[in-house]
């Protein structure tokens, strides 16, 4: 579902198959970030370095973090928190920049994802969470949409994950998408982050324990240091100390 946001955006790169290749979570999530901020996308050359770099960092850092992790005396417990606060921050961008639209596909996603936490259980939601995210927005698109299109959307939830990411640039490559889809793709973002954050917080949900209290401190926190500050580096930073103090002093 992710290379519908960025159909015709990608199309118009060279970069465009390795771009589809590297679309993680949170290259996603920045990007979408980046074509909020930027709607007319004049630095889309950028984008190229976001995903070169994220990539990296991901790599990098696992090497490295494998390496010198049973070294270090630092407890690093709780910094993966990081990625639930910056898909908070990021879902939140979204529904500052478009309240009611995006309002109401976050709270769909959040449905959706809770929903389907419960009944499908921390390993198995997210796919189930994610097409069921994908009808209700499309739903709610002004435009109706035809069967065909609907299978499509479906259809590109399966298969490798190369060929999910791949399968809307290849069948849109020599055409333009359909009003209709545009205007889903358009919309799906804040609903997918949403999906993300139920997704991070998988544990704390579906065990409460300090681990959850610290959550919701937290993400507290981002929200009250985002709305206050627009600042997402300081708003994930301060965050994820929140977390890792808060799962260290809880009883």
């Amino acid at each position: 579902f992710y290379g519908l946001s960025f159909i015709e955006s990608f199309k118009k790169m060279k970069t465009q198959l390795y771009m589809i290749f590297s679309l993680s979570d949170e290259t996603y999530s920045v990007l979408c970030s980046c074509k909020n901020e930027d709607p007319e996308e004049k630095n889309r050359p950028a984008w190229f370095l976001i995903n070169l770099f994220d990539q990296s960092y991901w790599i990098i850092g696992s090497v490295i973090g494998a390496l010198l992790g049973q070294v270090l005396p630092f407890d690093f417990t709780g910094i993966d928190f990081s990625m639930t606060a910056l898909f908070v921050v990021i879902l939140l961008d979204q529904v500052l920049a478009h309240p009611k639209a995006a309002g109401r596909c976050a709270v769909t996603g959040l449905l959706a994802g809770i929903i389907c936490l419960f009944i499908f259980g921390s390993g198995n939601f997210l796919l189930p969470s994610l097409i069921i995210t994908v009808l209700f927005v499309t739903a709610f698109a002004q435009a109706v949409m035809n069967t065909g299109h609907s299978i499509l959307l479906i259809a590109i939830a399966s298969g490798i994950t190369f060929l999910i990411r791949a399968f809307p640039f290849l069948v849109f490559k020599k055409r333009q998408m359909p009003a209709s889809l545009k205007e889903i793709a358009d919309k799906l973002p804040p609903a997918i982050i949403a999906v993300l954050v139920i997704y991070c917080l998988k544990g704390p949900l579906t065990v409460l324990d300090t681990e959850t209290i610290a959550a919701a401190i937290a993400i507290a926190g981002v929200v009250i240091l985002h709305l206050w500050k627009r600042n997402t580096l300081l708003s994930v930073a301060a965050g994820t100390v929140l977390y890792m103090i808060f799962i260290r002093c809880l009883p």
